[in-house]
């Protein structure tokens, strides 16, 4: 598999169709913005019971199998997480998990699968599943997985991600990989806790003689 590689290093799809394949360019977002508590990951499989639509995307052109599925503008593999979200009918969370979408991508390739509810998609959750890979001029550590989890609250949207990133380095190592400004918290269970200025937390997971950067994020609109 091929994939597309998105702009911007730093620690921190879904149709109704077979699967396909995608990549998307990455940009950090500002809406209002409060971290999260990791607690998340432990509800993101949710569709209220409805049943779920599953479709996936990894590649390098952002083409759905079914173009007219997908709005013109995300044709050219740009936006691949509003397409995803447009093309199952989920419109009020279409913009958050599109920002989402993308400040978990940052600096990574990247494939996703998109989790929609069968009925009545814009009512509910909708679940993002990603895998991604860093090149070998990072200093992260190949592989790295993340969740994205929207949903709508009285005609606004709220989301949240779930981030693990391997790093090549001990964990008294790894905060120089944050953004200046970050804040080391009071510890979690003995493990390092940052609160960074864009939003974003980081707790860092020794594992061995490396380290493991598990980020969440909080988005509201």
């Amino acid at each position: 598999m091929t994939e597309k590689q998105s702009v911007y290093e730093r620690i921190i799809g879904s149709s109704r169709t077979p699967p396909v394949d995608p990549a998307g360019r990455r940009r950090l977002f500002s809406t209002r913005r409060v971290a999260l508590a990791a607690a998340a990951a432990g509800s993101l499989l949710v569709c209220f019971g409805l049943g779920v639509v599953v479709s996936q995307h990894s590649g390098i052109s952002g083409f759905l199998s079914r173009s007219d599925q997908v709005p013109s503008g995300a044709r050219d593999g740009k936006d691949l997480f509003t397409a995803h979200a447009l093309a199952n009918g989920v419109k009020t969370c279409a913009a958050t998990y599109a920002m989402l979408g993308k400040a978990l991508t940052t600096g990574a390739n990247y494939a996703f699968q998109t989790q929609v509810a069968e009925t009545a998609p814009n009512q509910h959750a909708v679940q993002g599943t990603v895998g991604m890979r860093f090149g070998a001029s990072s200093r992260l550590a190949g592989q790295a997985a993340g969740v994205i989890l929207v949903a709508p609250t009285a005609g606004a949207c709220e989301g949240n991600l779930v981030r693990v990133v391997p790093i090549k380095q001990r964990c008294e190592e790894a905060p120089s990989l944050l953004p200046p400004g970050s804040k080391l918290m009071s510890p979690l269970s003995d493990l390092p806790f940052y609160a960074l200025p864009t939003g974003e937390q980081t707790l860092f997971l020794p594992v061995g003689e490396n380290c493991v950067a598990v980020t969440t994020l909080r988005s509201g609109s």
